[in-house]
């Protein structure tokens, strides 16, 4: 032993010297020598923890430990590494074990010393979870407590850092834990927070510890403060526990709570939790003492504010003496705060103020939700108090939720607030929810006054009066004093009509009111009121009686200035009594003003404002009264008049989304009502909803039969829509309930018109004139009522103006029906406003009765500028009809001067009018426009400016586009032209002048192409209606084809075309000798004849009466023109005649050479097909003199000597090969020899036509020539001739050339035929079906019939398919 402690010894002093390793190999040899010795282990480890080898240095410790427990060394070894290596949480469990040794070695110094230093470490170095520990270590109850009481701190500072720690580490591992779960998919939240703050929470020692502290404390104010923590951590712990675990945490809370607020905690929550959490049935329960308490400790708590102004409302409970006394026996160390509280006296606005400003930073409370809002109910803000009890429910909801406690007083007081606003905020609307809560509220409190009163006074407002009498006795039976039961029991007897006992129960309740405040003000003046209406509605005595009802009234406002019903009342009283306007008008402005529900007075006050045309003023007053809360009517009795009022106000404001709206509502109210109905009609009309407009306007008449207004304006409704045979008959119907009325009678004149326009429109002419002549007879009608009518005399010179269109039905003008409207008002010009015009007109007159025009036409002519004449005198005062009235006057004399010859004089008149109306209204483009159009012949400079003048006022007017860019096409700015017809159109699309305009610009470049396109679209969008559309299409679709190869369906759309023209100008001879020419080529010889007989007549007879060589002209081109037709009517002696007056005055003038030879060829034919054959030779003969040997007229004539007979054959073909010596070309003149060749069976003469064709080549063939493939044909019948069948190598040469061409592949292969016609685009539809009706399928000829069901061919085709089938 003595060698181990020499060598420990010298393990000591290598130490010394920081010979750690030396001295670990000293320890090692010596515990060779004794391994148990627990000083070598000592040493060992402190040599390994200086060498830096913890783990060894903790074994070689921890071995020593276990070889002499009773030995604090070890233990300070690992405390000393641990410190080192600053690991907190070992260096903890080392510690205990230690203080135990030194406990039973009683070395308390250095026991304290040890603690001290772990203090120290663990607070400098340790987590909080460590530092948690370290505190633990130190409680009561511990050993180090037990052996160093009094040296170490005590244990309420103890007990307070851990609390503070363990909150840290608590809301730091749930805000951890809520943070690493929340980013998950399909997660709650709210859940997940509740879970984690449940299994925290209810795991946690917090409240034991605070329990512990509260034990240990003996500072007030640290008390205090713990009592908060605990309570909060309680409360928390609360809401997160489940509903069935809640129950003891909230009895914990309760008892803590009411310990709190019984010593005058001066913890908040405690007290808010206390007034939240308590359920008073009646706020007349809280001890007066304990709520100056609270204000006293928390006089800037938003709840205090509350709390003052509760108190000192209307609706306090509490006596003012026992308030003040319960101040004064209060602390006296705030005893100035008392005084100044007890002194403080609040409006009704600063107690609203108080209530506000508590709730704004506390809305959550309940009690505060339930003081505000009965305070709300109190002074009648009951959509706020509506708002108020819901948010009080919710909360009361929200704190069963959170405590599984239900506050069922509460509940039910809140409930009672809640009905009784609902009583009047939006009555009759919420009756049904007020009843069933105060069945709820009676159901557990059956004697609950207020509920049954308000259950009487929903009766009431319902009608049910007899049930609420019922409900009120029994309440007073229980409880007489009860003046509001009292009252509304009085009143019902008024009701009922028991007007001297309910007087006498009203009389007995101001006696009853002893307070002077507001609510006590506000009640008797409603008890006056209503004494004054049992007084007017008893007797009509009482109503004059000053002493009676008014003298209640007055009563009713010196009680209460404010009173609006007793303002209404009065003011019937001077209206319908004193009939003092002035007075009434005050009295109903005074109550709306107080009251916007008073339904009368505004009724009244509307009126009022009616009769004054103050429309803005009648649609505040509708709108306020629409938007008040509730309405105050007589039972039973609903009003709708404002919504009306706001429809009719929002129409003709144009707000048609709000007037559908407001007439909606009053259709809600009554859906019977037929003027609402049509107020929705015309809304619906406004908006362009016609449809839905119609059927509301049916409905009105439906429901007033005798209402004309309602008709009338569906007739309006149908006219927009173009329904215009409907309009007229509904507009006629009207007439029957009211035959005199100008409105109807003017409507009905205007949609004549109107249709008269629809059916020019469609080119239904007749039927325009006839609108046009029962429009007349309308306005023939009005004028005897009323002649000073603007649109009336308008009207009839649109009526005018469609005859002075349609010319063709000019006879039918009713002549004496516009000399009679005309003489009768004559006196209506004899005025100063025309004096500028009148030598105009003289010199018009006498210009009319010098040239040839038909009477009717002058007739009209006269009266159509008459009418605008009168429509501009009898509205001449009219400042806004007076530009108007000029501008329509001008335009009837630029369409006179358009009509009358040219007449410079009406121009001048039109201009003149133009100028006055542009002086009263220059900024109308329409004004700007019209006249740059009369200015255009006459300035151009001046019309370009005025042209842009309007588009500088409306810049997307296409109609002034168009104009522009006439007046540049005549001045020859074709560039420009084209730019403003492009704007033009781009503007309108349908806008038909400037697609002629364009069209007309590129006929002048010469790209006539171009210009037959536009002309073919203004043709297509005017849907032929356009007269210049009409002959621009027809002349450029003949001019741009070759006449001879059209197709005859587009010969009939250019005939139709020209027809259309026709009818609007039928004295347009030109056009009639253009479509008669169609006619002639369309085969209609019949009404060719007719066409050109009527031209050969009136040129005859303008030409005796002017001696014009135009005229004479004229008429030798129609003469020829009827030869030919009647030549193709086999009316050879007429056609001879007529060709002979052609050929007579056509001799010796070359500009008539193509009718003179016309006319030869037409009597050659004609004697020929009379079998006059030296005749017909004669003629034929001069034709060719004439035409210079024309080959055609030789073919022609060769034709004839052919079939005169053997002897001249041989001279036709001498003729032919002549023709074709001097014209090889000529392709009809080999045809012709060819085909008499194959006749004549003359070889020679095929082969040499043969011959011919070969030096042709095959260009002949594709040739326009050659459209109805005669060469083919003839070639193959001569190459044919030695087989007798005919050659099809023709057709197939000509199938290469041109292989899109039908005709040709119906000689090779016919379905191939069929599918090339089917390709093409130039096949007509009845030739289609002749190909398809040649085939062998059936179903292709079924396509013939479907394609063409006109053609014979094709029926032919399929009823031979089935005969053979059959």
């Amino acid at each position: 032993m003595s060698g181990l402690k020499k060598l420990l010894g010298s393990v000591t002093t290598l130490i010394e010297k920081h010979d750690y390793e030396s001295a670990k190999a000293g320890c090692l040899e010596a515990l060779e020598i004794d391994s148990n010795s627990a000083k070598a282990y000592i040493l060992l480890g402190y040599c390994y923890m200086m060498l830096n080898s913890a783990e060894d240095s903790e074994k070689a410790y921890r071995k020593a430990i276990e070889l002499n427990e009773k030995s604090p060394f070890g233990y300070q070894g690992l405390m000393n590494l641990f410190e080192k290596r600053k690991n907190v949480s070992k260096y903890l469990d080392v510690v205990e074990p230690l203080v135990m040794v030194f406990q039973e070695l009683d070395d308390i110094d250095r026991c304290t010393a040890i603690v001290n230093k772990m203090r120290k470490f663990v607070i400098e170095n340790g987590s909080r979870i460590e530092m948690i520990r370290l505190y633990k270590l130190l409680l009561p109850g511990g050993v180090i407590y037990s052996f160093l009481e009094g040296r170490i701190p005590q244990p309420s500072d103890t007990l307070e850092k851990l609390t503070q720690l363990i909150e840290e580490e608590e809301r730091s591992y749930i805000v951890s834990s809520i943070n690493k779960q929340k980013n998950r998919l399909g997660v709650n939240i709210a859940q997940i927070t509740q879970k984690i703050k449940r299994e925290v929470f209810s795991s946690s020692d917090l409240e034991k510890y605070y329990e512990e502290l509260l034990s240990w404390s003996d500072d007030t104010d640290q008390r205090r403060r713990i009592e908060g923590r605990l309570l909060e951590f309680l409360y928390n712990k609360l809401l997160s526990l489940k509903t069935t675990e809640k129950s003891g945490i909230r009895q914990k809370i309760m008892d803590l709570v009411s310990g709190m607020v019984t010593i005058k905690s001066p913890i908040e929550q405690a007290w808010l939790i206390y007034w939240d959490w308590r359920d008073f049935r009646d706020l007349g329960e809280i001890d007066i003492s304990l709520l100056n308490t609270y204000i006293t400790m928390f006089p800037d708590s938003p709840l205090s504010r509350v709390f003052r102004a509760y108190i000192l409302s209307d609706i306090s409970p509490f006596n003012q003496k026992d308030v003040e006394r319960a101040l004064k026996d209060d602390d006296d160390e705030d005893s100035e705060n008392t005084e100044t509280f007890i002194a403080e006296k609040l409006s009704d606005t600063e107690v609203l103020e108080y209530f506000l400003e508590g709730y704004e930073y506390n809305p959550q409370s309940v009690i505060t939700n339930r003081l505000l809002g009965k305070y709300y109910c109190h002074i009648g803000e009951y959509e706020n108090a509506v708002d108020m009890a819901q948010a009080g429910l919710r909360l009361i909801t929200q704190i069963k939720k959170d405590t599984d406690s239900f506050l069922k007083k509460s509940h039910n007081a809140i409930n009672l607030t809640l009905a009784t606003s609902y009583i009047y905020y939006h009555a009759p609307r919420h009756f049904k929810d007020a009843l069933e809560i105060f069945d709820l509220v009676s159901k557990y409190d059956s004697n609950n006054t207020e509920a049954l009163i308000g259950k009487s006074l929903i009766l009431i407002e319902s009608a049910k009066v007899e049930e609420a009498y019922d409900l009120l006795s029994k309440l007073l039976k229980n409880d007489e004093g009860n003046v509001t039961a009292l009252t509304e029991s009085s009143w019902c007897k008024i009701l009922l009509g028991d007007y001297k006992s309910g007087r006498a129960g009203l009389s007995h309740c101001l006696s009853m009111i002893e307070k002077d405040d507001a609510s006590s003000t506000s009640l008797r003046a409603k008890i006056w009121w209503r004494i004054g209406y049992s007084f007017w509605n008893e007797s009509e005595s009482y109503r004059s009686d000053r002493s009676a009802a008014y003298s209640a009234f007055m009563n009713s406002l010196k009680c209460n200035p404010n009173f609006s019903s007793a303002y209404t009342s009065l003011g019937i009283y001077y209206a319908d009594i004193l009939h003092d306007d002035v007075r009434a008008s005050k009295c109903f402005h005074k109550a709306f003003e107080l009251n916007a529900t008073e339904a009368e007075a505004a009724r009244r006050l509307a009126e009022i404002f009616a009769n004054d045309q103050e429309w803005e003023l009648v649609e505040m007053i509708a709108s306020r009264f629409a938007d008040a809360e509730r309405k105050l009517n007589v039972p039973g009795n609903e009003s709708s008049w404002q919504y009306k009022v706001l429809g009719i106000s929002y129409l003709q404001s144009r707000n048609l989304p709000l007037s559908i709206q407001s007439f909606q509502s009053a259709l809600r109210v009554n859906s019977r009502d037929s003027n609402s109905w049509t107020g929705l009609g015309e809304a619906y009309a406004a908006s362009g909803r016609y449809l839905a407009a119609i059927k509301a306007l049916q409905r009105a008449t439906e429901l007033d039969p005798e209402s004309w207004y309602s008709k009338f304006y569906l007739g309006v409704v149908q006219r927009r829509l173009s329904e215009f045979d409907q309009a007229e008959q509904t507009l006629r119907s009207v007439l029957s309930i009211v035959p005199k009325e100008p409105i109807v009678l003017e409507y009905l004149a205007e949609t004549l018109v109107a249709t008269a326009r629809h059916h020019l429109n469609i080119n239904h002419y007749t039927q325009a004139v006839q609108d046009c002549i029962k429009a007349l007879n309308t306005v023939d009608e009005l004028v005897s009522i009323n002649p000073k009518i603007f649109n009336i005399w308008k009207t009839a010179g649109d009526a005018c103006e469609v005859f002075l269109i349609v010319k063709s039905e000019i006879q039918k003008f009713p002549i004496e029906l516009a000399e009679r409207c005309y003489t009768s008002n004559m006196h209506l010009l004899d005025t100063d406003v025309l004096g500028h015009l009148r030598n105009y007109e003289k010199e018009i007159i006498k210009s009319l009765e010098e040239r040839y025009v038909s009477d009717v036409e002058t007739t009209i002519l006269d009266f159509y500028i008459a009418t605008y004449k009168f429509s501009l005198v009898v509205t001449y005062e009219d400042l806004k009809a007076r530009p108007v009235g000029w501008f329509n006057l001008a335009r009837a004399y630029l369409r006179a001067y358009y009509i009358g010859a040219r007449d410079l004089r009406y121009r001048d008149c039109a201009i003149e009018c133009f100028k006055c109306s542009l002086k009263l209204e220059p900024k109308n483009p329409e004004f700007w426009n019209v006249y740059g159009v009369v200015m255009a012949e006459k300035s151009s400079s001046i019309a370009q400016h005025a042209f842009i003048r309007s588009l500088l006022i409306d810049s997307k007017d296409a109609k002034t586009w168009a104009n522009l860019g006439v007046l540049y096409l005549i001045n020859n700015d074709l560039e420009l032209a084209n730019l403003a017809f492009i704007r033009a159109q781009s503007s309108d699309p349908d806008n038909v002048n400037s697609w002629i305009g364009q069209g007309l610009s590129y006929m002048i470049m010469g790209n006539d192409i171009e210009a037959k396109n536009l002309f073919e679209h203004s043709y297509a969008i005017t849907e032929k209606s356009n007269k210049l559309a009409n002959l621009l299409f027809a002349l450029t679709s003949f001019k741009s084809s070759n006449a001879k190869h059209l197709h005859s369906a587009d010969l009939s759309a250019i005939v139709f075309a020209l027809e259309k023209v026709l009818q609007l100008d039928p004295d347009n001879l030109a056009v009639g000798q253009y479509e008669a020419l169609l006619l002639e080529r369309l085969t209609d010889y019949e009404y060719a004849a007719i066409k050109l007989e009527k031209i050969c007549a009136k040129l005859e007879q303008l030409y005796e009466a002017e001696e014009s060589f135009e005229y004479m002209k004229s008429f030798v081109v129609s003469e020829a023109q009827l030869a030919r037709i009647y030549l193709g009517q086999k009316n050879f002696n007429s056609a001879l005649e007529s060709a002979q007056v052609a050929i007579d005055l056509s001799e010796g003038d070359l500009s008539l050479k193509k009718s003179r030879l016309s006319g030869l060829l037409t009597a050659g034919l004609a004697h020929f097909y009379m079998d006059h054959y030296e005749e017909a030779l004669r003629m034929f003969q001069l034709s060719i003199q004439e035409s210079g040997s024309d080959p055609d007229i030789v073919v022609l004539l060769s034709k004839v000597l052919y079939s005169f007979g053997k002897e001249t054959k041989e001279r036709a073909q001498d003729e032919l090969f002549q023709n074709i010596e001097n014209y090889p070309q000529n392709v009809k003149s080999i045809l012709l020899l060819g085909t008499i060749g194959i006749i004549e069976d003359n070889a020679e003469v095929m082969d040499a036509v043969e011959s011919e064709f070969d030096q042709f080549g095959l260009s002949k063939r594709i040739e326009p020539v050659n459209a109805n493939r005669q060469i083919e044909l003839l070639l193959s019948g001569i190459e044919g001739r030695k087989e007798d069948f005919p050659s099809k190598r023709p057709w197939l040469q000509t199938a290469i050339l041109q292989p899109s061409d039908y005709k040709v592949w119906v000689r090779l292969d016919h379905e191939i035929a069929i599918q090339t016609a089917l390709a093409s685009d130039k096949v007509v539809a009845e030739e289609l079906s002749n190909i398809l009706a040649a085939s062998q399928s059936f179903q292709n000829r079924m396509r013939a019939i479907f394609i063409s069901p006109g053609n014979r061919n094709a029926w032919k085709g399929v009823n031979d398919y089935l005969t053979v089938l059959n």
